[in-house]
């Protein structure tokens, strides 16, 4: 018991972690089968309405709740209707600073982060408004939601902070180190687990204990190269990357799965450019494969989670998001860069493709997200302005497993 005082007491008085030996994720989520929902009818697949918003560039995740759509951009929080893409509220920032994309509670109400902790309603209306730290640190890009209703966020003074959701305050903060010029990078979270990626003069990879703040593990090789963590599977595992040495105009990654106690499972080998993209339904790995030859064409391989390749590489663009009813999206952009012309994918859980539409003028530059009704949201820039686009899909919502990049419509980033 003194002994663990002391190391909450360590937390508290906002020292570095104590250095002990890898643990476990606390509270793994136990396996579950989520059966997949039968497709709406009736639904054309077709753009159903672009929305112009603003000048500032979007930022990753847009996020779905109660009918709106809830967007961050340099300094405010944009509230759109979700059926209209009407702007009907916001809310800026109190010194305009630059803010995190929201994550959505449970009850619904929005969060963010600048130099403060933010709060609003569905309106825009702020609940409450706490400094993270009398110093005046700058938050990251994103904040992250655990099932007890903690937030967490990386910010410029090189900590993780977590916040009381109900009342903005931070509970407690540790140090862990910064990008270059920027804050750490909070890919997700899993159990009782937080995910935090350095890449400054000493990079890093670890998983934080989402109570404590105490350090849990290092996701690295048996030489200290880091495993920079991507996806989370309740029976996979950690899927994570690192960076092969192999030249060439593509990420050619060694794919590394671990257990839920950092331990190596299996490794898919680089034998040409790839890398992990998401979790279909069942946990199944979905990655990209292309030559090793600028503009070649894009492959995707399934695996299952023990490592078994269920499906060769099948000509298919990048995953994007997998619906309810197993679909698979995926994008595809004429050329590199914001402003190319790109098309939305339709595949079933094979590969095989069942309709595609052609997006517009511009590549998506965030991730989507899918309501029950159907409709697959995202934001991309074009001619200076920032735009939502809603497009019709017969998809009811998203997927179970990691079916996005932030894990669900919400944005929480977390896996329960």
């Amino acid at each position: 018991m003194k002994a663990q005082l002391f190391l909450l007491l360590a937390v508290a008085c906002h020292g570095p972690p104590p250095a002990l030996p890898d643990r476990c994720v606390p509270d793994w989520p136990a396996p579950s089968v989520t059966p997949l929902a039968a497709p709406l009818v009736g639904i054309t697949p077709a753009v159903k309405w672009r929305r112009r918003l603003t000048r500032a560039v979007p930022l990753d995740p847009i996020v779905l709740t109660g009918g709106r759509l809830a967007v961050a951009a340099s300094s405010r929080l944009f509230l759109l209707d979700a059926e209209t893409g009407t702007v009907v509220g916001g809310r800026s920032s109190t010194g305009f600073e630059r803010i995190t994309a929201p994550v959505v509670a449970p009850d619904g109400h929005l969060h963010f982060a600048g130099s403060s902790a933010y709060s609003v309603d569905l309106d825009g209306n702020l609940r409450h408004v706490v400094p993270l730290a009398p110093s005046g640190p700058s938050a990251g890009k994103r904040m992250l939601l655990a099932p007890s209703g903690t937030l967490y966020t990386t910010a410029s003074d090189g900590f993780l902070y977590a916040i009381n959701s109900a009342t903005g305050a931070a509970r407690w903060r540790v140090e862990v180190g910064k990008n270059v010029a920027a804050a750490a990078a909070l890919p997700g979270g899993v159990g009782g687990a937080v995910h935090v990626i350095t890449r400054g003069e000493a990079p890093s990879s670890r998983l934080y204990d989402a109570t404590t703040g105490l350090r849990l593990a290092t996701l690295a090789t048996p030489d200290g190269v880091p495993r920079y963590g991507a996806l989370f599977g309740a029976t996979i595992g950690i899927v994570t990357q690192r960076p092969d040495d192999a030249p060439g105009p593509y990420p050619r990654m060694q794919i590394d799965v671990l257990d839920p106690c950092a331990k190596l499972r299996f490794t898919i080998p680089a034998t040409r450019a790839q890398w992990p993209a998401l979790l279909a339904p069942g946990d199944r790995l979905l990655v990209v494969e292309r030559d090793a030859t600028e503009g070649s064409p894009t492959e995707v391989a399934v695996y299952s989670p023990d490592g078994e390749r269920v499906l060769a590489p099948r000509p298919a663009a990048p995953p994007w998001a997998v619906g309810a009813d197993g679909t698979i999206y995926g994008l595809e952009c004429d050329s590199a860069g914001v402003e190319s012309p790109s098309s939305l994918i339709a595949y079933s859980d094979m590969l095989e493709e069942r309709w595609r539409i052609e997006l517009g003028p511009a590549c998506p530059i965030t991730t989507p997200v899918i309501g029950q009704d159907g409709t697959l949201y995202f934001a991309w820039f074009v001619d200076g302005v920032s735009e939502i686009v809603a497009v019709a899909t017969p998809s009811p919502g998203l997927a179970g497993g990691w079916p996005a990049r932030h894990h669900d419509a919400r944005g929480t980033g977390w896996l329960e």
